[in-house]
């Protein structure tokens, strides 16, 4: 099962995953967190949307990174560090900004649909990140190996 899996998604960008997962967040922000009746507050009102939207900067970073918007000879030399660092840590990031945010909901009101946003924004990236790394990895060890069979085997 786990081996079909990973053969189907050998192809997939996880990048534009990580990429969307900052968008969310994004959205997220402006979204609202908490209601009380007639009352709304937003993701930007607090310090825990802050660390939503440094988070999710993060996140849009990594993805364009990772897609090499950026042509930087030093950011593709730290290649899998790069994306895969920057996309968790803006992941769990806004991850804790959220949880911060729940635990501090005054009684009268009730958590919104822009922090269950945030929740899955952060969830999607981790994955995202954690899923690029893994791929990374993979292609590496892949490249290792053909590198040393055409050593071993009296090549140039």
């Amino acid at each position: 099962m786990v081996t079909s899996l990973a053969a189907e998604l050998k192809g997939f960008r996880f990048e534009l995953l990580l990429f969307i997962a900052g968008i969310i967040g994004f959205i997220a922000l402006f979204s609202p967190w908490a209601r009380g009746g007639k009352v709304v507050i937003l993701g930007m009102k607090g310090w825990q949307g802050n660390m939503l939207f440094v988070g999710s900067w993060l996140m849009v970073i990594a993805a364009l990174i990772k897609y090499g918007v950026f042509n930087s000879e030093t950011l593709e030399s730290m290649n899998p560090w790069t994306d895969t660092v920057l996309g968790s840590a803006g992941a769990i990031v806004g991850i804790i900004g959220g949880v911060s945010f729940l635990y501090g909901i005054p009684s009268p009101y009730v958590p919104g649909f822009g922090l269950y946003l945030a929740f899955i924004g952060g969830a999607l990236g981790l994955f995202s990140a954690i899923a690029i790394y893994w791929s990374e990895m993979e292609e590496g060890a892949r490249g290792m190996d053909g590198r040393n069979r055409s050593s071993s085997s009296g090549g140039l």
